[in-house]
């Protein structure tokens, strides 16, 4: 009798610790995407906030990745020469409010000749494709706060992509070239949190406790009549 409320006072603790523990968790992620477009463009792409119904947010998991298609063409009739193509996308992704987050940078260099031995190539045409990628973590209390919503409500957040580029041709002489560059994004948003739940004794460890309290009084009581 006296290992039976042992073990079951041992389990009721073991049962109330656990409960105690904050195990962390995460919500699925949610990921949005910028299709290709010309560059120098915004787009707002939307998140649903954090519900603190859930729990406590804890950080927000940020990725964004960038790509870049860029064309240049170039004509230096008669000449002979190198000539360099640079194209570098940079996409921007920031709070719809202004405050800057991260970028990533997408950038190729291609290099071409025009003309070789005495018989000058008179056109040149290039295409460049690049892509870039980050991830980084979210954790200060204010941006907390901005990824966090009313409970039960939690609403939505923009976060706002830049698409920008700076591309050029260079080479000897005067050249006639052109540059169309376009580019898309894709970027997604988890939050790690502890479970509202975590801080809060299950019940059914209060009733084992409870039980086992109770059974162990009644054994004392027992031991001291007998004495």
């Amino acid at each position: 009798m006296r290992n039976h409320l042992l073990s079951l006072s041992i389990v009721a603790l073991i049962g109330l610790g656990l409960a105690d523990v904050a195990i962390a968790a995460s919500t699925p992620t949610q990921t949005q995407t910028v299709p290709l477009k010309p560059t120098n463009s915004f787009t707002p792409l939307t998140f649903t906030k954090f519900d603190p119904d859930l729990g406590t947010l804890n950080s927000i998991d940020i990725f964004l990745s960038g790509h870049e298609e860029a064309d240049g063409t170039v004509s230096a009739i008669g000449r002979d020469g190198s000539y360099t193509f640079r194209s570098t996308t940079q996409v921007t992704q920031f709070y719809a409010g202004g405050r800057h987050l991260n970028d990533v940078l997408p950038s190729n260099t291609d290099t071409q000749v025009l003309g070789s031995g005495g018989s000058p190539i008179p056109y040149a045409y290039a295409h460049q494709s690049g892509d870039a990628s980050i991830y980084y973590t979210l954790s200060s209390a204010a941006d907390l706060a901005s990824f966090t919503g009313p409970v039960g409500s939690p609403g939505t957040l923009d976060l706002v992509v830049f698409i920008g580029a700076l591309s050029s041709i260079t080479g000897p002489g005067s050249v006639t070239n052109s540059i169309s560059t376009s580019g898309g994004a894709v970027s997604s948003v988890t939050y790690n949190y502890t479970p509202a739940a975590a801080d809060t004794p299950e019940p059914g460890a209060l009733a084992i406790l409870a039980a086992g309290s109770a059974m162990g009084a009644a054994l004392l009581r027992r031991r001291r009549a007998l004495k």
